[in-house]
C-alpha cells in the first residue's frame, strides 16, 4: 500500500508540474505583438561626444531590432517542463522525507537513504540551474528589459580595465607549496648492529642525517599562475566585447591563441605525469566543455559552433589525448615521443594547410559544425590557432629541462652567471618580440589573420619567460584573477545572454538596461554583478551534475561510481528528455500542423571577434 501511495503522489506531482509549466508558458507566449522599432543610440558616458565620426556612424547605422518574439521550439518547451517537474519532485521529497522501505539489513537502508538524499540535492541543483536558464531566456530571447546599442569610448574602456587590475593588485596571494613526503622517524631506542666478520663487536647505528632544507622558489607555470593568466585574459576578452573595442582586435587574437596554447600545455603535462588515459577522464573533460553549451543551444535555439571556444577546445583536447594515448609506453622514451610529435606536426599541417583535406574530414560533421549551411565559422576559428596546441605541447615537453636549468642558475653562488644569462635572454627575447610587434602585430586585421597562426607563439613564450623570471614572481599571484580564471567557460557562455543580448538575429550588439535612462555605468555595474554571480553558480552546478552523472572518482576506485550506475543514470536522463520531447512534438503535430524540423538555430554570429 505504501509503495502504491508513493507512486500515486509522484504521478500527481508530475501532472502538477506539467500543468504549471504549461500555464507559465501560455502566460509568457500569449498575446505577443510583432513590431519593429529603432534601437536608440545611448547618450551620456557610453558615447564620446567629441568623436564626430562615431556620431555620424550612429546617425546612419542600421540599428533596428525586432521585437517579434522568436518561435518557441519543442526543445524549449521540453526544458521548461522538465524544470517544473523537477521542482515539484524536489518539493515533494522535502515534504515527505526519506520513505520507509523494507530492507534486509541496516546497511541497505543506509545506502538507500544516501542515494535518496543525493538525488534530492541533484533535483535542487536542477531547480537552480533551470531558474538561471529561464532568466537567460527571458533576458535575451524574450528581451523583457530595455536595451541600447554598443558604442566605443576608448577612455572609458581603458579606465575600466585599469580599475580592475588595480583592484586585483590588492588580492596578492602566495602559491601553495608542493607536498614533500616526510622522512620516516627513527626509533627512540636505537638498536645495536653487529659488524660482519668482527665477532660480537657491536656498534650503535647513527641516526640518519636530517634532509637539507631547500628553499622553495615557486613553480614554473603552476596551477595558480595559469589560472591568473586565464583570468586577466578573460577580463580583456569580455570587456572587448562589452565596449566594442574593435581597435584591439589583434590583442584579442593573441589572447585566444594563449587559451588554445594552454590546452596543449596542460593536457600534455597531465597525461605524461599521471598516465591516466581512462575513458572516465575523457568523459569528465568532455562533460566539462560541452554540458552547459549544449543546454544553452537548446534553450536559446542557437548553433553549437557559434560558441566556438567549446568545440575548438574539444577538438584540441581530443587531439592531445590520442597523441599521448597511442603507444603510451613511448612517452617515456625521448626519441620515440619525438617521433609521435613529428607525426602530429605532419597531421596538423596536412589538415589545416590543405583546404581539400580539411573539407573532407569535417564536412561529415557539418550538421554540428555549420551555421546557415556553411562551415566558414568553423574553418575560420580553427585555422587561426591551429599551431597553438602543438607549440603548447612542445613547451610542456621541454619545461622540465627549462625548470632545472633555471633552478641551477638560481642556486647560491651563481648570482653573477644568473644575471648574465637572464639578462641576455630578456634582451634577445625582447628584440624578437619587438620585431614581431612592428612587423606582424601592427598589420591590418585581414593581413594579421593570415600571419597570426605562425607567429602567435612569440608573445606567448616571451610572456611566460618574463612572468617566471624571478623566484618571487613565481611564488605570488593575484587571487582575484585566479578566481576569474576558474570560471572562464561560464563567463564566456553567459556573456551572450546575461551580460549582453542579441541585436536581432545577427550578433551580440546590444547592452541590457536594468535602470532606464542615461545610467550606463550604473547598469554596467549591476548587470556585471548579476552576470558574475550566475556564472560562478553555473560552474558549481556543472560540478554537481558531473559528479552525479560520472562520479567524483574513477569507477576503478572503490569509492567511485560503478559503470553500471553511470549507464543507468545517463539512460534515465536521455529517456526523460526523449519521452517528453515526443509528447510535445505529438501535441504540436495534432494542434498546429506538421512537425517542424528540429535544429539548434540559425543565428549568424554571436560576436564579431
Amino acid at each position: 500500500t505504501e509503495g502504491w501511495w508513493m507512486k500515486l503522489t509522484v504521478f500527481a506531482s508530475a501532472v502538477a508540474g506539467v500543468c504549471t509549466g504549461g500555464a507559465i508558458w501560455w502566460f509568457i507566449v500569449g498575446g505577443v505583438a510583432v513590431t519593429t522599432v529603432p534601437l536608440a543610440a545611448p547618450t551620456g558616458s557610453m558615447v564620446d561626444p567629441t568623436n564626430a565620426a562615431a556620431l555620424a556612424t550612429i546617425a546612419t547605422e542600421d540599428v533596428y531590432i525586432s521585437e517579434a518574439k522568436p518561435t518557441i521550439t519543442d526543445a524549449q518547451v521540453v526544458l521548461l517542463l522538465l524544470w517544473v517537474f523537477g521542482l515539484c519532485q524536489y518539493a515533494y521529497r522535502k515534504m515527505v522525507g526519506v520513505p520507509s522501505q523494507r530492507h534486509e539489513t541496516d546497511s541497505d537502508r543506509t545506502i538507500f537513504a544516501a542515494e535518496y538524499d543525493e538525488f534530492t540535492n541533484v533535483l535542487k541543483s536542477c531547480g537552480v540551474f533551470g531558474a538561471i536558464m529561464f532568466y537567460m531566456w527571458l533576458l535575451d530571447d524574450r528581451q523583457v528589459l530595455p536595451i541600447h546599442a554598443k558604442h566605443y569610448n576608448r577612455d572609458l574602456f581603458l579606465f575600466v580595465c585599469l580599475s580592475i587590475m588595480l583592484w586585483a593588485s590588492s588580492t596578492v596571494k602566495q602559491a601553495r607549496k608542493p607536498r614533500v613526503p616526510k622522512p620516516a622517524s627513527p626509533p627512540v631506542n636505537m638498536p645495536l648492529d653487529k659488524i660482519p666478520g668482527d665477532g660480537d663487536v657491536a656498534v650503535a647505528v647513527p641516526p640518519p642525517a636530517a634532509p637539507a632544507v631547500v628553499e622553495w622558489k615557486g613553480d614554473y607555470l603552476g596551477r595558480e599562475q595559469t589560472e591568473e593568466w586565464k583570468g586577466w585574459m578573460q577580463m580583456g576578452f569580455l570587456l572587448y566585447h562589452y565596449f566594442a573595442a574593435k581597435e584591439y582586435y589583434n590583442v584579442i587574437r593573441v589572447l585566444i591563441a594563449s587559451y588554445v596554447w594552454m590546452t596543449g600545455f596542460g593536457n600534455f603535462s597531465y597525461f605524461r605525469k599521471t598516465g591516466d588515459y581512462s575513458l572516465w577522464r575523457v568523459l569528465k573533460m568532455l562533460f566539462r566543455l560541452n554540458f552547459l553549451v549544449c543546454v544553452i543551444c537548446l534553450m536559446m535555439n542557437t548553433d553549437y559552433v557559434l560558441y566556438y571556444i567549446c568545440p575548438m577546445h574539444t577538438l584540441w583536447f581530443l587531439s592531445v589525448f590520442f597523441v599521448m594515448w597511442i603507444k603510451s609506453d613511448w612517452n617515456a622514451v625521448p626519441h620515440l615521443l619525438g617521433l609521435k610529435m613529428g607525426v602530429y606536426f605532419l597531421v596538423v599541417a596536412t589538415v589545416w594547410e590543405i583546404p581539400a583535406v580539411f573539407s573532407t574530414i569535417f564536412t561529415p560533421l557539418s550538421f554540428l559544425l555549420s551555421t546557415e549551411g556553411t562551415m566558414h565559422e568553423w574553418t575560420f576559428r580553427t585555422t587561426l590557432d591551429h599551431w597553438a596546441t602543438f607549440v603548447g605541447m612542445m613547451w610542456a615537453w621541454g619545461q622540465p629541462w627549462v625548470k632545472n636549468t633555471m633552478e641551477d642558475l638560481e642556486t647560491p653562488g651563481n648570482e653573477s652567471k644568473a644575471k648574465m644569462v637572464k639578462s641576455g635572454l630578456l634582451v634577445s627575447g625582447g628584440l624578437i618580440f619587438y620585431l614581431w610587434y612592428t612587423r606582424i602585430f601592427m598589420l591590418a586585421k585581414l593581413d594579421y589573420n593570415h600571419a597570426h597562426p605562425y607567429y602567435s607563439a612569440i608573445p606567448i613564450l616571451y610572456y611566460i619567460y618574463c612572468r617566471n623570471l624571478m623566484p618571487n614572481w613565481r611564488k605570488w599571484h593575484l587571487g582575484l584573477l585566479e578566481q576569474a580564471g576558474k570560471i572562464t567557460l561560464e563567463t564566456y557562455l553567459c556573456q551572450f545572454h546575461i551580460w549582453m543580448c542579441r541585436r536581432g538575429d545577427r550578433y551580440v550588439g546590444a547592452l541590457i538596461e536594468i535602470i532606464p535612462g542615461d545610467y550606463h555605468l550604473v547598469n554596467f555595474m549591476l548587470v556585471t554583478a548579476i552576470y558574475i554571480v550566475l556564472s560562478q553558480r553555473l560552474f558549481d552546478l556543472t560540478t554537481v551534475f558531473s559528479s552525479y552523472m560520472l562520479g567524483s572518482k574513477p569507477p576503478t576506485n572503490d569509492q567511485g561510481l560503478p559503470w553500471t550506475a553511470v549507464k543507468m543514470r545517463w539512460g534515465k536522463a536521455v529517456a526523460y528528455f526523449v519521452v517528453v520531447y515526443a509528447a510535445v512534438a505529438m501535441y504540436r503535430n495534432v494542434m498546429h500542423g506538421p512537425l517542424p524540423e528540429f535544429h539548434f538555430g540559425s543565428m549568424k554570429s554571436l560576436d564579431t571577434v
